[in-house]
C-alpha cells in the first residue's frame, strides 16, 4: 500500500524538489568560493579528526595489534 501511494505521489514531488534543488553541475569548492586545494585539505582534516575521536571512543583491541 506504501509504495503504491509512493509510486502515485513521486512525479509530483520530484518535479517540486527537483526546481528547488537545482543548482546545475556544480561542485562545493565552487559552490562555497574557496579553493579547490584548500578544500580537499579542509576535507582530509575532517576525517582525520573523525578517525581520531572513532579510536580514542572505539579504542583498538590489544590482543590483535601487532607488537
Amino acid at each position: 500500500m506504501g509504495a503504491g501511494v509512493y509510486a502515485a505521489l513521486y512525479p509530483n514531488l520530484f518535479a517540486g524538489i527537483q526546481k528547488i534543488a537545482d543548482y546545475g553541475s556544480t561542485i562545493l569548492p565552487t559552490l562555497w568560493n574557496l579553493n579547490a586545494m584548500l578544500m580537499a585539505l579542509l576535507f582530509a582534516e575532517i576525517v582525520l579528526i573523525l578517525f581520531y575521536f572513532l579510536e580514542r571512543k572505539i579504542g583498538v583491541r590489544k590482543d590483535k595489534v601487532a607488537e
